[in-house]
């Protein structure tokens, strides 16, 4: 099973302050614990699961962080995937897309 995504940014022409980052985050539920690995992809693991996920990403550098998950008014501790990506050059390439995957693992 994979989950495939995209984030399209488009540089419209308004006026105004370019920010030289755009942020996108994953946030994971508390029972997925993840981990970097050194090609830059994350590896998540299901507590209960024998099987691991892996995420990907392209026009942004990925990072782990932690966050926090609320259920029934209880808060508990998390992680979430947190994607940067500079685009202080937009003005000039117009666009910056970052592309995303989910991909299930195998046993």
């Amino acid at each position: 099973a994979n989950l495939r995504g995209a984030d399209h940014l488009e540089y419209t022409g308004a006026p105004g302050e370019i920010p030289n980052l755009v942020v996108i985050r994953f946030h994971l539920h508390p029972k997925v614990t993840a981990a970097m690995l050194a090609n830059g992809s994350v590896l998540m693991k299901i507590r209960g699961s024998r099987v691991g996920w892996n995420f990907k990403a392209d026009g942004a550098i990925a990072e782990i962080d932690n966050s926090v998950y609320f259920e029934d008014g209880v808060r508990q501790s998390s992680q979430q995937i947190v994607l940067k990506a500079v685009i202080n050059d937009i003005r000039t390439t117009g666009s910056h897309e970052v592309r995303w995957a989910f991909s299930r693992g195998t046993q």
